[in-house]
């Protein structure tokens, strides 16, 4: 199993792009600021579990710079698996809810992350008539971020990218129609994770990798030898342990004190 395409709508600096990958090693190549880092960071939010608590933590600076307002829009990330394992734990991330696995078997589905008004909001614009713009920004103007929601959905093999999906799924704000129930993918159950499943390793870049060395508090050379350290006198010599504490945390006022 591998990714053979990456899908972005409304992240960060992508409003509409999408990525396509061969099996095997894939390189990205890009100027700076072009948004190398947020792809990344992107994949990373479904996979990493390092970073998967972020997933729920997405905010108004998470969504496209483009958009006039983000309220009531959508966040889309998804994660298309091509020649996907027939392992029962494979499967039931892309066809959970579906029926019997065994007589189910998908070999591409998408992995998908919506950050998206909860179903409350949702039912609210649902119930707006064809073209009351008026109503429309009344409920788009008390909506705040506490109102979103993040959703995970898999069995989908739909285009996130094409722009009559998303209407469909998004809703049309342009001429104010919008539905409360949508038919792409169902709903992944916090139980099930592709990130307990799929082997996923992140390395920082070079230079992200000299700066943490040249930081003091994340050196993590300098916090492995305080930690082994700490552990030798931690029982003996709790004044011992004080010391080593504020000459890592303050190493320059120690320096003084010499």
């Amino acid at each position: 199993m591998y990714i053979s395409k990456v899908s972005l709508v409304n992240y960060r600096n992508f409003e509409n792009s999408y990525f396509l990958f061969n099996k095997g090693i894939n390189t990205i190549i890009g100027e700076n600021a072009s948004g190398k880092t947020n792809l990344f960071r992107a994949i990373r939010l479904i996979l990493d579990d390092n970073l998967l608590s972020y997933a729920y933590k997405l905010n108004e600076n998470d969504f496209n710079r483009n958009l006039i307002n983000w309220k009531g829009r959508w966040i889309i990330i998804s994660l298309e698996f091509s020649e996907i394992s027939n392992e029962e734990a494979i499967q039931a991330l892309f066809v959970y809810g579906s029926g019997v696995i065994a007589d189910d078997k998908v070999k591409k589905a998408t992995y998908n992350l919506f950050f998206r008004p909860k179903p409350e909001i949702r039912k609210q614009l649902s119930e707006l008539k064809e073209g009351d713009h008026d109503g429309l920004n009344s409920i788009l103007d008390k909506i705040t971020i506490n109102d979103y929601e993040t959703f995970f959905t898999g069995k989908s093999t739909v285009d996130f990218n094409d722009k009559n999906v998303q209407r469909e799924l998004m809703g049309d704000f342009e001429n104010v129609i919008f539905n409360y129930e949508t038919r792409f993918g169902g709903r992944i159950p916090h139980q099930l994770s592709i990130s307990k499943e799929v082997s996923f390793t992140f390395i920082k870049a070079l230079r992200d990798v000299v700066s943490d060395f040249q930081d003091n508090k994340k050196n993590p050379a300098q916090i492995l030898y305080l930690r082994r350290k700490l552990s030798y006198v931690f029982l003996t010599d709790t004044v011992q342990v004080r010391q080593i504490m504020l000459s890592f945390l303050f190493p320059r006022l120690q320096n003084k004190k010499k």
